[in-house]
């Protein structure tokens, strides 16, 4: 998620919504913080309240396998099962310092 170029709640809601209706709830959804490297330098990177606020606007639309990633995030890096909200995964600290 690229601040200013693609992190609008607006347009989170409306992505979200197109999936659930066209792809299917269970496609699983990955909001990704953005960094400035290499070659695009003019924005700051996604902050994780962002990231956040993707999440819980995915999952209030109904779908139901979201994650963040490339922040610290275990909760919402983690699969749980939607049927019990039961934790199935969850990712290891290693994989993540790794970058992995």
């Amino acid at each position: 998620m690229i601040p200013e170029q693609n992190d609008s709640a607006d347009e989170i809601r409306e992505m979200c919504l197109w999936i659930g209706e066209n792809l299917g709830v269970d496609v699983p959804v990955h909001f990704t913080a953005f960094h400035p490297d290499f070659r695009l330098h003019n924005r700051p990177p996604t902050p994780p309240e962002t990231l956040v606020a993707a999440y819980d606007i995915a999952k209030d639309v109904g779908l139901q396998y979201v994650y963040t990633g490339n922040v610290s995030d275990v909760e919402r890096q983690s699969t749980y099962c939607p049927a019990v909200v039961k934790l199935v995964k969850m990712p290891s600290i290693e994989s993540d310092s790794k970058g992995k």
